[in-house]
């Protein structure tokens, strides 16, 4: 069963992007897709970005040019999307991580429950310190509709039983996205709870 990452990068730290991708491939499973949709007018890059690539042989990738300097963060999820070929689907920014058992246990726990998607807890690090995202014992719609949570590379989805046209990014939108999408399936599905922290959000450079 193969799962599908969708990366969305301006290539503007390359180490980052390269770390991201390590996290991945760290996780040692054997039918894993990227998806790294570059947004940005510099045609060097796209060879950097392929330098690093070419050192991960057992990931199958894609690379998604976006030609504009535009904030089309929302377009450049959907192109992922739509690009991608596994059956599960999850999201990781380009300077965040995964811990090595995200993929088996995601794939674990969604492949034996009715669930169309789930989510896990998030380790933030920032300045030397690192704490839990957001104190979570169950998934709250209520809660959800006074903020937002939820990491978005703590998600997977499961197109075996979520359609991808139901996985689509308003592509007006320039700033949370995310969210918009999440409540809209969250309408709809409701979500496993991973009790455990299986990815972490760099909010160093992030403010």
């Amino acid at each position: 069963m193969q799962i599908s990452f969708i990366v969305r990068t301006l290539a503007n730290n390359l180490p980052a992007l390269e770390k991201a991708i390590e996290s991945i491939s760290q996780n040692k499973y054997k039918d894993t897709e990227i998806i790294i949709v570059y947004q940005g007018e510099d045609f060097n890059k796209i060879e950097k970005i392929n330098i690093i690539t070419n050192n991960y042989s057992e990931i199958k990738f894609k690379l998604i040019h976006n030609n504009t300097q535009k904030d089309e963060r929302s377009k450049n999820l959907n192109l992922g999307v739509q690009a991608s070929s596994g059956r599960f689907i999850a999201f990781l920014d380009d300077d965040d991580e995964l811990k090595p058992s995200f993929i088996s246990t995601f794939i674990n726990k969604l492949s034996n429950n009715k669930n169309a998607w789930a989510f896990c807890k998030t380790l933030v690090c920032k300045n030397g310190r690192r704490y839990l995202q957001k104190k979570i014992k169950k998934f709250s719609f209520i809660r959800l509709l006074r903020g937002n949570y939820l990491s978005f590379h703590s998600i997977v989805l499961d197109t075996s039983k979520i359609s991808k046209q139901e996985i689509a990014f308003d592509v007006n939108l320039t700033a949370y996205e995310d969210y918009l999408f999440l409540l809209n399936i969250s309408k709809k599905y409701q979500p496993l709870f991973i009790n455990e922290i299986l990815c972490i959000y760099n909010k160093n450079d992030k403010g």
